[in-house]
């Protein structure tokens, strides 16, 4: 694969991260890094997680689509990644309420990874147009692989960065105002219900 097209990769990466992925599923990153008694280094190691898991996806997409250009249909017509979505986001948002704070902030640390990898795998049409095109330049799995891993380092480069950065600021500011913390325990569980919502819907439209 050529630098050329490597290159495209990475910066239409670039490009859908700061735009369409930040809009379309950007968001569920949000309860991740707005947490009471948080700091800049655990709001970057958790979008490090998050974007590390996005990078694992597109990297197993890309070889499989190196591996067989079909794959790209079975995935746009398969129900089975917004199921697990939907399952698993809504479970995450039910215990996000239910659990008590120490314990939300320790569930959020180990599943941030594995929302982003999940995140990933979930087709919409830039990610599905984007396999069309890495189908037509790869030849085999490994360079599938490559092309998908070069597209996830640019997709990581995206405004979601600046937020966890100013994340624990935010936080502060907003406690100021905020006493309860239950309002930003029923916060982010809104998110993640939501965004189940969303995956049940799309599965079933």
């Amino acid at each position: 694969m050529s630098l050329h097209i490597l290159l495209n990769l990475f910066f239409s990466g670039m490009i859908l991260g700061s735009s369409v992925c930040a809009i379309y599923c950007g968001w569920i990153f949000l309860p991740f890094v707005f947490d009471k008694n948080h700091n800049i280094k655990k709001a970057i190691s958790r979008f490090i997680m998050f974007h590390s898991g996005k990078i694992v996806s597109y990297t197993i997409l890309g070889s499989l689509v190196g591996y067989s250009t079909s794959f790209i249909s079975q995935l746009k017509h398969s129900r089975i990644p917004l199921l697990i979505g939907a399952i698993f986001f809504f479970i995450l948002g039910i215990l996000n309420f239910v659990m008590p704070e120490k314990f939300v902030a320790k569930m959020k640390k180990g599943f941030v990874g594995f929302s982003g990898l999940l995140v990933a795998f979930i087709p919409c049409g830039a990610l599905l147009g984007v396999l069309v095109y890495l189908a037509y330049v790869a030849n085999d799995i490994l360079t599938g692989a490559l092309g998908g891993f070069v597209f996830g380092l640019g997709n990581a480069v995206n405004p979601l960065i600046i937020l966890a950065i100013f994340s624990p600021r935010i936080s502060r500011l907003s406690e100021s105002f905020i006493k309860k913390t239950i309002i930003f325990k029923t916060g982010a569980s809104f998110v993640f219900v939501s965004w189940s919502m969303i995956l049940l819907w799309r599965a079933f439209q």
